[in-house]
């Protein structure tokens, strides 16, 4: 295949995971707004709102995967032409996460069992009590199953194989529909409508990990089902760094809310939290945009064909920027109408149009910097990433600190898209260099050294001639 011909399937590829993530994202959406009322209308208000407090806190625990999910995907990214090699991570992968799974398991049917559960969530009625504790026990139980299953999307994306994915995620949403809808209409109790919800997605990853090593790529099941030291101990070490990464990101991304309450009060949190809510869209489209680009990059890199990659990743910081830049302008221009429609509540009132223009260029800033990261995380190199959060959470504090005491509100907003434009987007731009003139010296050698055109394939996986920031 030439180079030609492999960019031409690369971008038809990225083009069709990009439109089936959208697909997926809508279909998810559309679920959510129908499975709520149903389940607020059947499980009563305490009950839901118990139960929205338990799955908010399964939210918080994704990080149980320990980055192994995205140490997974930049290793099948890089060894695509090696079957033997990805076998062996999937088995380590799907191993390790499998003792963390049984691990959470024991600790939440121990804490569901000896741990008066209903305290935690400001429950003192007893009946109620034991119920959040039920509650506490499914909704924990299928996400821990479900932490080594949903490995089969790492699996997809790194295989350019969102489109699939996607389509698994949009089954698996009506699937949820359909399941609730059902208990619902039976008159299934309130605990069978939580266990409909709760499973679903465990179940979905289970069929689609079933049908995709045995029908689609049977190559990459592994043939015994070993750890292999070797393997592993690469596979945690990535792992440990992405961790790292995403709890710095994360961090910096969510704390805003709380230094808004501690600095202004819990009213002016109320207000702002409210408002930040219609920008999180952006942000998940930023991430839906530029994510199959991982491994379309790891491939681009490995045949050699970094013109590619240059070009493509300068296409997404201009295309991300401007189609952020003018959905955040609609938003901003159409604020208070929309906050107005959304809350209705004569107690709310929307912020200052300046503030709401500000919590705007996050999510724009955060578009041009991705497609950067994508580069980087096809290799994984995590350093530049790493140095540019943690300078962002040291500086940013303070920084907004003094803001605030200045401007009130604005501060907060404007110390962060600051901050983030003097440490992140350096550092992510430096890492983007780094990885381009790394994969320039690499096609220069190898056309030094070997008769042939330039572009013939890497001999190696994407960043393997310097081990810092990779697996092996």
């Amino acid at each position: 295949m030439t180079v030609r011909l492999a960019a031409t399937t690369r971008n038809r590829r990225l083009v069709s995971g990009v439109a089936a993530s959208f697909g997926a994202m809508g279909a998810g959406s559309v679920a959510s707004l129908i499975v709520a009322p149903v389940m607020f209308h059947h499980l009563g208000p305490a009950l839901f709102g118990v139960w929205v407090a338990v799955t908010a806190l399964t939210s918080v625990a994704l990080f149980a995967d320990l980055g192994m999910g995205n140490s997974l995907l930049t290793r099948l990214s890089a060894h695509r032409s090696a079957p033997q090699d990805m076998a062996g991570a999937v088995a380590a992968a799907y191993l390790t996460l499998a003792g963390t799974a049984a691990a959470l398991l024991a600790g939440v049917v121990t804490v569901g069992v000896a741990v008066p559960v209903g305290p935690l969530f400001g429950v003192t009625d007893p009946r109620l009590g034991a119920q959040a504790a039920a509650v506490l026990v499914v909704c924990f139980g299928a996400f821990a199953v479900n932490l080594p299953l949903s490995l089969i999307t790492k699996i997809q994306l790194a295989m350019q194989d969102t489109a699939r994915s996607a389509g698994w995620s949009a089954a698996t949403a009506a699937w949820t529909v359909l399941a609730v809808g059902g208990a619902a209409a039976a008159g299934a109790g309130p605990l069978t409508l939580i266990v409909c919800t709760a499973t679903a997605a465990p179940l979905g990853n289970l069929c689609n990990t079933v049908h995709y090593l045995t029908r689609v790529r049977p190559g990459l099941r592994p043939a015994r089902w070993v750890l292999q030291p070797g393997v592993a101990g690469g596979l945690l070490r990535l792992s440990a760094r992405y961790f790292a990464l995403s709890l710095l990101s994360s961090t910096a991304a969510s704390i805003d809310g709380y230094l808004v309450a501690r600095w202004l009060g819990p009213v002016a949190a109320a207000h702002y939290g409210v408002t930040v809510r219609m920008f999180v869209l952006l942000n998940l489209i930023v991430t839906v945009v530029n994510t199959p680009l991982w491994p379309a990059n790891a491939e681009a890199l490995a045949r050699g064909d970094l013109p590619w990659v240059r070009r493509t990743t300068r296409r997404m910081c201009l295309l991300g920027a401007g189609l952020v830049g003018a959905a955040a302008a609609t938003l901003v221009a159409a604020s208070e109408p929309l906050l107005a429609a959304w809350i209705r509540s004569p107690d709310f009132h929307g912020l200052p149009t300046g503030v709401v223009a500000l919590l705007a260029v996050w999510p724009a800033l955060l578009a041009v910097a991705s497609p950067m990261f994508m580069v980087q995380n096809s290799v994984g190199l995590l350093r530049p990433q790493l140095v540019g959060w943690g300078a962002y959470l040291v500086l940013s504090l303070p920084a907004k600190a003094l803001l605030v005491r200045h401007l009130g509100l604005a501060g907060v907003p404007l110390g962060s898209a600051a901050v983030f434009a003097v440490t992140v987007l350096p550092a992510c731009a430096a890492g983007y260099r780094s990885v381009v003139a790394r994969q320039a010296g690499h096609r220069r050698r190898i056309a030094a050294l070997a008769p042939g055109p330039a572009y013939a394939p890497a001999l190696t996986g994407p960043g393997q001639p310097a081990r810092e920031g990779t697996c092996s």
